[in-house]
């Protein structure tokens, strides 16, 4: 899904830019109001654990290059990667949290309002 080209800008971490699109969703921000927000918010920085860079791996164009890369993997694969890590996110919350499995419905609801917005 990444350039393998040494001369490209280094990769974001996944795991970072999917807790970025989360925060993004609960706290109803734009992207340039995000990356606003983790650049200069170390509440950000902290939930995302990238509070030990020495510069936040985030640019203007990180968002959406990775919904741009999401969408054209989604294309050649007919494979929904975002919906596979919500999908194993929720999973473990349901695990550690000792949800009930049969109560259905928020993590639909919160993946649709994700899919929705990206």
């Amino acid at each position: 899904m990444y350039s393998d080209n040494p001369a490209s800008r280094p990769n974001s971490p996944v795991n970072a830019i999917i807790g970025a699109l989360i925060l993004k969703e609960m706290f109803n921000l734009t992207d340039d109001e995000l990356l606003a927000n983790i650049l200069c918010d170390v509440r950000f920085q902290y939930a995302l654990h990238t509070t030990s860079f020495k510069s936040q791996p985030f640019s203007d164009r990180t968002f959406s290059r990775f919904r741009e890369r999401l969408y054209l993997y989604y294309l050649e694969t007919g494979r929904d990667l975002l919906h596979e890590e919500m999908e194993a996110m929720a999973n473990v919350f349901v695990k550690y949290f000792d949800i009930n499995p049969s109560v259905k419905g928020w993590t639909a609801l919160w993946y649709h309002q994700l899919q929705k917005n990206v």
